[in-house]
Parts: structure tokens; C-alpha cells; sequence
């Protein structure tokens, strides 16, 4: 339950914010200015092995939310899974009382269900976040994009050109307003945590 509560808020954060406007006046002075972001982003260019020549150009919200999610969501899967393994392959070791006593199911078939269900959500979740990169940095009308990695220690990185970039619009995609192909790749942006609005712009090839 407790999963199942922090993707429910972790999607309406997201649908919060996905209509928002850009936050340009004090955003843009607060990242250019303030020399604990400018350490952070430092930090972030190194942690995401980028050529020094690049900038940070976009950070999305919610970074750790989505790790913890992704980490629990396939513990919990694993943990699961396995002990619908070992249970289906030591059944007839087992009583029906031992499975009542636990609380969750009244026969070994139950499992499934619950194995199924966490393997839906985790994947569920992890198509989401390969499609949102947390990070963006540009240089020279390149740009890098980074996700948050299917394997651990791993860094997902997709490079893309300016100008191809392009918004895509479905009637049955509930996040019309931030879905972007980056290139040949299909991502969620919330515009408003670019840089400036300039940097938006160009990277879409307006300026």
C-alpha cells in the first residue's frame, strides 16, 4: 500500500505541474548567481560524466522520488516473486493454516496475484522514468539528456541536435503539455525548470 500511495502522489506532483507557465524572474538570477547551485551543477557534470563544455540547462523535478520508487517498487517485486517461487515449488510442505496465518492470502495460488500486480507496477515505473530525464545539459547547439538508469551504478545518457526537437500531441496521452521527442526518443519536459526560457527556445531551434 505504501507503493502504491507514493506513485499516486509522485503522479499527481506531476500532473501539478505540468501546466505550469516558466518561473523567469527570480529562477533565472538564483541559477546564474547563487554559488551553492552553481556548485551543485558542478557536481551534477561530473556525476553524469558530461564534457566540461557543457551546461546545465534543465533539471527536473523530483529526482530522488523517482529512485526511491524505482528501488522499492523492484525490491518489492523481487521479494515477491521469489516467495511465489518457493512457495508454489514447496507447497506440499505447507498447510492451508500456514498460509491464513499469514495474513495476506488463504491459498498458495493467491500469490500470483500479488507477484503480477508489483511486476506491473514496477514496470509501469520504469517506463515512466525512461521517459523523463532529470537532467539536460547543451553546448554548441548539442545537447546530452540524462535518466535515471534501468541498472544500477549505470549512467542512460541520449545525445540530440538542435532543432530536433518536437512536441507530440495525442488524444490519449494525459501529458500532451510536456511530451517531447528528443530526437528519436520520447520524453516528459516541464518547461518551466529550464535555466531560462531562451535556453527552452533554442533548444527547440526557435532562436
Amino acid at each position: 500500500m505504501r507503493l502504491l500511495s507514493l506513485q499516486h502522489r509522485f503522479l499527481k506532483s506531476i500532473n501539478t505541474i505540468k501546466n505550469s507557465s516558466f518561473v523567469g524572474h527570480n529562477l533565472c538570477n538564483h541559477f546564474h548567481n547563487n554559488k551553492s547551485v552553481i556548485k551543485k551543477r558542478d557536481v551534477f557534470i561530473k556525476k553524469d560524466n558530461v564534457p566540461s563544455e557543457y551546461e546545465l540547462i534543465y533539471r527536473a523535478p523530483m529526482g530522488i522520488y523517482i529512485t526511491v520508487a524505482k528501488n522499492i517498487s523492484t525490491i518489492t517485486a523481487t521479494i515477491i516473486s521469489s516467495a511465489t517461487i518457493y512457495t508454489l515449488t514447496n507447497e506440499y510442505k505447507l498447510s492451508t493454516p500456514s498460509f491464513e496465518s499469514m495474513g495476506l492470502v488463504s491459498h498458495p495460488d493467491d500469490l500470483w496475484y500479488f507477484s503480477f500486480g508489483f511486476i506491473a507496477v514496477t514496470i509501469a515505473i520504469r517506463l515512466f522514468i525512461a521517459r523523463y530525464p532529470l537532467r539536460i545539459y547543451g553546448a554548441n547547439d548539442k545537447y546530452i539528456a540524462v535518466y535515471e538508469p534501468q541498472v544500477p551504478f549505470q549512467v542512460s545518457k541520449h545525445k540530440f541536435n538542435k532543432g530536433d526537437v518536437e512536441e507530440v500531441i495525442s488524444r490519449f496521452n494525459p501529458w500532451n503539455n510536456c511530451t517531447y521527442r528528443l530526437g528519436n526518443r520520447t520524453s516528459l519536459l516541464l518547461n518551466r525548470y529550464f535555466r531560462t526560457p531562451s535556453d527552452y527556445n533554442q533548444m527547440l531551434g526557435y532562436n
